[in-house]
């Protein structure tokens, strides 16, 4: 393919992504920890991030956190977000080229940008570092391989990229750990290459890069207890290792591994139908694809027959191997650590592994059935154009309509209750069956705008710069569902219940 058109490609995966996303940078919202940390204590987040073991994150935002103007603020960093949403989304494309044809490879790197665990990253002004994150960590997978890849030709070579991968991994450990997984979603692209299963020289360096991957988490483990020792911070419980493994496992495969293999639908946690339906259709399609599309894809050339499909067996045998060991190591962290938080940022890595993996299962699946090249590509995009129109409606359904509504009922009525003598704002929060949508999905595509209580205080400050240019020194407290007995003559009831009135009811 010419270079030009490469780039109209690139321009065309630049043009989408940013459409898809930019009612995120123009509402005017907040969300949970956006208003503790941007319109509250922001110190006591950064000695939080630090606990983390996340010092260059720490140190990030205390040269530059501090209290922003005013909510709109923070559509800026939203959009700080989607252009690293555009940079993860070109470095998979450009990565995917050796698996799929350009424009498929275009399909693939929309598919993977308006997975709801990126949703996140573009709706959440706090998740503005991750895909940036998520780049690091891919490129010290393809500087690796790289890395192989020259070790014939050059020493030094080697040497360069190998360190290069290994000082990103470290650079994105510093950042968001969880994020690490990325490398191994960027290494799953060349076992799913066709030259794993005929090249016996490219398949030693892919297990050589995967290898290297468990070098350098073993580098960032070092390094984050060093961290630790050296600054005297107490480590945080999500960075403690976990004394059960076992349990672990079992809720990577009940909870996270169908979370992301559920891919664009939104799962629900209270019907296992509806969760795991999808879940077990995209596992069918990658089994078939991995055993139909490379029956037909790739033969091993041997001078004995007997030889041939021997060697066959055994290594289809390792390329499965590699892909659940790899799928397995894209949630690494979590299942090491204590913690085991059930949302969709800390699976981006894993939903993008499984993408790829059903995608390109589709592909091949395609290739079986006798189709041409032209009208494979074309149902991949297909598929991708359905992607950006279903991102766009769960960005405006679950974030950009009930928190832009819920702040705006908030700024309206301070400003049709408060006066002079207001000393006391009593906020009642929102319960779970509270919020503008009715529908329970997991993570925070259904928690109603107050329903955290630490980040009420923030709320209001925001709230009170929009309504009198400051934040002023009035007493703000709350409770989860009752009205307090008495408001007195200095006080203002802001009953958050009240924004089921919003209710959304249309279905998708």
């Amino acid at each position: 393919m010419s270079e030009a058109a490469d780039r109209r490609y690139c321009g065309l995966i630049v043009l989408f992504v940013a459409l898809v996303y930019s009612p995120c940078v123009a509402a005017v919202y907040g969300f949970s920890d956006d208003f503790t940390v941007f319109f509250g204590n922001s110190q006591s987040f950064v000695r939080w991030t630090y606990a983390n073991g996340r010092p260059l994150l720490g140190l990030i935002r205390e040269l530059t956190l501090h209290e922003v103007a005013d909510v709109r603020t923070l559509s800026l960093f939203r959009a700080i977000s989607l252009v690293g949403i555009i940079a993860l989304s070109l470095t998979f494309y450009r990565r995917l080229r050796t698996i799929a044809e350009p424009g498929e490879s275009a399909a693939f790197a929309i598919g993977i940008a308006t997975l709801p665990s990126i949703q996140v990253f573009a709706a959440w002004a706090l998740c503005m570092h991750m895909p940036y994150s998520a780049v690091t960590a891919a490129w010290a997978a393809i500087g690796a391989e790289r890395a192989f890849s020259a070790w014939a030709e050059s020493r030094k070579a080697f040497l360069a990229w190998w360190f290069f991968a290994l000082g990103l991994m470290l650079v994105t450990s510093s950042i968001y750990q969880p994020s690490l997984a990325w490398y191994w979603t960027a290494a799953i692209v060349p076992v799913l290459d066709r030259r794993f299963r005929r090249d016996a020289v490219f398949r030693r360096n892919v297990l050589l890069t995967v290898g290297s991957g468990l070098v350098f988490l073993a580098a960032c483990f070092v390094f984050q207890k060093a961290f630790f020792a050296l600054t005297q911070v107490t480590p945080a419980g999500r960075v403690t290792l976990t004394n059960d493994p076992l349990s672990k496992l079992y809720w990577f495969m009940r909870i996270q591994l169908p979370l992301s293999l559920n891919l664009w639908n939104l799962m629900n946690p209270l019907s296992r139908i509806q969760s795991l339906a999808p879940a077990c259709l995209a596992m069918l399609v990658v089994v078939a694809g991995i055993c139909f599309g490379g029956k037909r894809r790739y033969r091993i050339s041997c001078d004995s027959n007997q030889q041939a499909e021997g060697s066959k067996w055994r290594i289809i045998s390792i390329q499965v191997t590699v892909l659940v060991l790899l799928i397995l190591l894209t949630h690494a962290h979590w299942l090491l650590v204590e913690a085991s938080p059930q949302n969709y940022r800390v699976i981006a890595a894993l939903a993008a592994s499984c993408c790829i993996l059903v995608l390109w299962s589709i592909k091949e699946i395609l290739a079986v059935m006798g189709m041409s090249a032209r009208a494979a590509r074309l149902v991949l995009m297909t598929i991708a154009i359905l992607t950006l129109f279903h991102c766009q409606w769960s960005l405006q359904r679950y974030w950009i309509t009930p928190y832009q509504l819920g702040y705006r009922y908030v700024v309206a009525t301070l400003r049709e209750g408060l006066t002079e003598q207001t000393q006391h704002i009593h906020v009642i929060r929102q319960g779970r069956e509270d919020g503008i949508v009715s529908q329970q999905r997991i993570d925070n595509f259904s928690i109603p705008m107050s329903y955290h209580p630490w980040m009420i205080e923030g709320l209001l400050r925001a709230a009170m710069k929009d309504v009198r240019g400051q934040s002023g020194q009035i007493r703000v407290t709350h409770s989860a569902t009752s009205e307090p007995s008495e408001i007195g003559d200095d006080g203002l009831l802001l009953d958050m219940r009240k924004l089921k009135w919003f209710r959304v009811n249309a279905q998708p």
